[in-house]
C-alpha cells in the first residue's frame, strides 16, 4: 500500500502462525498456536524493537476454526496496550449474532463481507474500526505532516472511493481524494452489491437462535452420516476433534484415528461435540457450518489425490459428464439410468484446500440462504419437527446424497475421467 522510501518509516515485517502441523495436517494442541502468537508478538515489541504489532485474527478458517483465540489477543492487549492492534478477519461470516459489535466495542478492527457464507454478490467487502481508532487516525492526519503525506501517496484509493468512507473520517476522505477522483459507477456498484448482501444478512439473523442452532446441528449430523454410510475409503471425514470423527450407528469403524489423520473413526457423543461447537463459550465466536472431507481415487488400494487432482474433481463435479456414461457403465454395478442421472447433475462444492505438506481436502458447507430456506420450511409445515429430520434438511439431503454418489463415481472410475 505504501511507498516507504524516504519517509523514515520502518518497513512492515510479517510472521505466519500455522493452525496445523505442517507435516501431518493435524490441528495443533489447544493453546499451542496461541503460545506461538504470544511469543512472536512479545519478541517483536521488545527485543526486535518494533513499535506496533497488528494481530490478524481469523474467525472461521476454511475448515471452520479460529486463530488466535480472543483470550490470547486480550492478554497481549493488557500487556502492551495500544501497541497491539487486533484486526478480526470475519470475512467467512460464520458468526454468532452481535459478534461484530462486540469486536468493535473491544477496540478491534473488523474485516467483513456480504458474500461467501451470506451468499451476497462478490466484492461486497467492508473494513470497520472503532470510534477511538477513527479519532486516533483523524488526529494523526491533522497533526503529523509525514503521516498525512504517506496516506496521500498511498494506494488506498485503489481500494476505497472517497464517497464510501465514513463521515467520521473526513481527513482520510480528503487524503484519498487527492490521489484519485471518485468513480461514480464504482460507488453505485458497491452500494448495489451491499444492498443485495444486506438482504441475505438480515434474513439470516432474523432466524430465532434456537431454531438456527438446531438447523445447523442437524445438517452437520446428517451430512456426516451420509458420508460414513457410504462405507468407502475414497471419501473420508477430516478428523479434527481430538483425533476423532463421527461414525453412523451400526457402521463398524476404528475407535481412534491412525497416523493418517483422515481415517474414519467413531465418536460416541455427537450432541456433546456439536453443542460445544455451535454454542460458543467465552471468547469463541465462530459458527462452523463446514464439513471437510479427504478423497482417494481407485476401487482397489485407493490412493490420496494430489492438489491438481483435487482441482480436477472440483471442476468435474460442476460439469455434465453424460458423455462418460458408457465407459462408467462397463465398470460400475449401478443401473445405467442411475449412472447417467448422476453424471449429468452439476454439483457445486467449495474449492480444495491444502492443510499440510501434500495433504489436501475438499469441503461442503451450509450457506445462510439454506438456513433461511430450512426455517421457512419449518414455518410452512407448522409442526413440531423434534425427533424427526427437519423437513428443509430432508429435502437438502436428497441433493447432498446425489453429490456424494457422483463424487464416488468419479473417484472409483478415476482412470476414465483423468484420461
Amino acid at each position: 500500500l505504501f511507498d516507504w522510501d524516504g519517509v523514515g518509516v520502518r518497513p512492515v515485517a510479517s510472521t505466519q502462525i500455522l493452525l496445523r502441523d505442517y507435516k501431518t495436517g493435524a490441528l495443533k494442541a489447544p493453546g499451542m498456536a496461541d503460545a506461538e502468537v504470544e511469543s512472536v508478538v512479545t519478541e517483536a515489541l521488545t527485543s526486535l524493537g518494533y513499535g506496533v504489532c497488528v494481530v490478524h485474527i481469523v474467525i472461521g478458517t476454511k475448515t471452520g476454526h479460529q486463530l488466535p483465540s480472543i483470550s490470547c489477543v486480550n492478554r497481549l492487549v493488557r500487556q502492551f496496550g495500544r501497541r497491539v492492534v487486533p484486526v478480526v478477519d470475519a470475512c467467512q461470516g460464520r458468526l454468532q449474532e452481535g459478534s461484530v459489535q462486540d469486536f468493535l466495542d473491544n477496540e478491534m478492527c473488523v474485516l467483513c463481507t456480504g458474500s461467501k457464507f451470506y451468499g451476497g454478490p462478490p466484492f461486497s467487502g467492508a473494513a470497520l474500526i472503532s470510534n477511538n481508532h477513527a479519532h486516533e487516525l483523524e488526529t494523526m492526519l491533522a497533526t503529523n505532516d509525514q503521516f498525512r503525506r504517506l496516506v496521500e501517496t498511498s494506494k488506498l484509493a485503489e481500494y476505497f472511493d472517497a464517497p464510501l468512507m465514513s463521515d467520521m473520517l473526513p481527513g482520510v476522505t480528503r487524503a484519498i481524494q487527492k490521489s484519485r477522483e471518485p468513480t461514480l459507477s464504482t460507488v453505485r456498484a458497491v452500494c448495489l452489491r451491499w444492498t443485495v448482501a444486506l438482504h441475505e444478512i438480515e434474513r439470516y439473523h432474523a432466524i430465532p437462535q434456537l431454531q438456527l442452532d438446531g438447523i445447523i446441528r442437524e445438517w452437520v449430523r446428517e451430512v456426516r452420516k451420509l458420508i460414513t454410510d457410504l462405507g468407502t475409503p475414497c471419501i473420508q471425514l477430516l478428523c479434527d476433534e481430538n483425533g476423532e470423527t463421527i461414525s453412523s450407528p451400526g457402521h463398524s469403524t476404528p475407535s481412534t484415528c491412525s497416523d493418517d489423520d483422515t481415517v474414519m473413526c467413531h465418536k460416541s457423543d455427537l450432541d456433546k461435540e456439536l453443542d460445544a461447537r455451535y454454542h460458543p463459550g467465552k471468547g469463541d465466536e465462530v459458527v462452523n457450518t463446514i464439513v471437510s472431507i479427504a478423497l482417494k481415487q481407485g476401487e482397489k488400494n485407493p490412493t490420496a489425490l494430489t492438489l491438481n487432482q483435487y482441482k480436477l474433481v472440483h471442476r468435474l463435479m460442476a460439469m455434465d459428464l453424460r458423455a462418460f456414461a458408457p465407459q462408467v457403465c462397463q465398470r460400475s454395478r449401478l443401473p445405467p439410468k442411475c449412472i447417467e442421472r448422476l453424471l449429468q447433475t452439476r454439483c457445486f462444492m467449495a474449492q480444495p484446500v491444502t492443510i499440510a505438506k501434500d495433504r489436501h481436502i475438499i469441503r461442503v458447507a451450509m450457506s445462510a440462504s439454506f438456513a433461511w430456506e430450512c426455517y421457512e420450511q419449518e414455518r410452512f409445515f407448522l409442526q413440531d419437527v423434534h425427533g424427526t429430520v427437519h423437513p428443509g434438511i430432508k429435502a437438502s439431503l436428497e441433493d447432498d446424497s446425489i453429490l456424494f454418489e457422483k463424487l464416488l463415481l468419479i473417484l472409483e472410475n478415476w482412470q476414465v475421467f483423468q484420461e
